[in-house]
């Protein structure tokens, strides 16, 4: 009889126009700008549930971890040096991925650089998730090959799958993950951080002005007093 009585009650709230399931919850992510660098920050609550992404086990005690890729030399190099970065930006380099456990909110975290918000519906976020799984090299047993300590806090270099090149810049990178989720990236227009973050303010605009008329005719659907 129970049985029957949540099929009735399932059936009497379809017919009245209501889900008895609750809407998948959009998932935020954000894109930050360290100057010439960008990257993006993951909510490691939300990745727990992404077994195609390589969540490391050091990370699982963050709020959120960073993720940038560039050219594995350069990017490990740790400080500027023209003639290395003239020499990657024109000869093939191999890549590197860059982890970075952050605690707390990621713009609290880093005060001095830019940081816009993006919200992801759970499958671009799952389709997030397997295009930066897909970025790491791996061992024979199938794990991500860490290439030793990152340049702050608590981070590690892992080996990356594909070449660095001009114009394959680390933002080109950025806004192809984010164009591959589903999200208005233009990668070609991308080789600088500042075309990313611009485009990154665009959809925070969009997605803002859209939750703000979607909230408007939730209100209109409700009946009078």
């Amino acid at each position: 009889m129970r049985g029957v009585r949540i099929l009735f009650f399932s059936l009497a709230a379809l017919i009245a126009g209501r889900s008895v399931f609750a809407a998948p919850r959009e998932v935020t992510i954000f894109v930050s700008s360290h100057g010439w660098h960008t990257g993006l920050h993951l909510p490691v609550a939300q990745l727990r549930s992404q077994a195609a992404f390589p969540l490391p086990a050091w990370a699982q005690s963050y709020d959120w971890i960073e993720v940038g890729w560039g050219a594995r030399e350069f990017y490990m190099h740790g400080r500027p040096d023209p003639v290395l970065a003239a020499r990657t930006l024109f000869t093939p380099n191999l890549s590197v991925l860059h982890v970075v456990g952050v605690p707390g909110a990621p713009g609290a975290y880093f005060p001095r650089a830019q940081v816009r918000p993006l919200r992801l519906e759970p499958a671009q976020f799952a389709a997030l998730c397997i295009k930066l799984g897909t970025a790491f090299e791996r061992d024979a047993r199938g794990a991500p090959v860490v290439l030793g300590r990152g340049l702050y806090g608590d981070a590690r270099f892992y080996a990356a799958r594909g070449s660095y090149y001009f114009p394959k810049t680390c933002n080109v990178w950025t806004a192809r993950q984010l164009r591959d989720a589903g999200l208005p990236f233009c990668p070609a227009l991308s080789t600088a951080s500042g075309a990313v973050m611009m485009q990154a303010r665009a959809v925070e605009r969009r997605q803002k002005a859209a939750r703000i008329e979607d909230g408007r005719w939730q209100r209109a659907q409700r009946p009078g007093p």
